[in-house]
């Protein structure tokens, strides 16, 4: 018998919740604070953040796997 609430084991289930799920509410609150400063007529802020915000996810992740490799 086949116990289907552990097939994949804990790290992928971890890695699923963590990883996918927390992505994307924090790619979601990103988006939601960019809209309200626009909604607060302040769209040059709101560009300038989700510029800086994105640019900084993407420098974070090329130092990782560069530390990694």
């Amino acid at each position: 018998m086949v116990d289907w609430h552990n097939r994949y084991g804990n790290f992928l289930h971890s890695a699923i919740l963590t990883g996918l799920l927390s992505g994307y509410t924090t790619f979601s609150s990103l988006q939601l604070d960019a809209a309200k400063l626009v909604n607060q007529k302040q769209a040059i802020l709101a560009a300038s953040y989700l510029m800086l915000s994105v640019l900084s996810c993407l420098l974070a992740a090329a130092m990782g796997a560069w530390l990694a490799y």
